[in-house]
């Protein structure tokens, strides 16, 4: 899966080269972001993680109205202390530590109001709404557990 969203980024970064200066009004970004894990995800992973992308891009009408949309990546990793798992109704059991990894992708379609003005500070909102799909993966000694699931998301944006 992670070769087909590199392969999606690299199309749409040559993409964009020709459609930046032939729309004035449309404006790319590409975003390192930094993650920290809250929840119950704080629990399984203490760490922030430093290893997120984004790259995305908007519309902005006359009337000030932004759409577009957003693809992102982010992963996190933990290695834990000792742990032992049991199986099989408890009648086998392994102690090893546990590795634990996680990588989430995003798919967003973005809308939102910039309030223009002659500053060069420009206020805005936007509201992200789309899917989520996360890998997890869990290995202690030698056993390996294998989880991935689409989520629906949320993501609003104010500054």
């Amino acid at each position: 899966m992670k070769k087909y969203i590199i392969i999606l980024f690299a199309f749409l970064f040559v993409g964009m080269i020709n459609e930046v200066t032939a729309q004035e009004n449309t404006t790319w970004e590409l975003e390192w972001n930094i993650s920290f894990p809250m929840g119950a995800m704080g629990d399984a992973y203490q760490e922030t993680s430093l290893r997120g992308i984004e790259f995305g891009g908007t519309y902005r009408f006359e009337t000030n109205v932004t759409v577009g949309g957003t693809m992102s990546y982010s992963a996190f990793f933990n290695k834990s202390e000792f742990t032992t798992v049991t199986w099989e109704n408890g009648t086998k059991a392994l102690t090893a530590r546990a590795l634990r990894d996680l990588y989430s992708y995003a798919f967003m379609a973005v809308g939102g109001y910039a309030y223009a003005n002659n500053s060069d500070l420009t206020p805005f909102f936007k509201l992200g709404i789309g899917a989520y799909y996360t890998e997890q993966y869990s290995t202690v000694g030698l056993l390996a557990f294998y989880d991935d699931d689409w989520d629906f998301g949320m993501r609003p944006e104010l500054g």
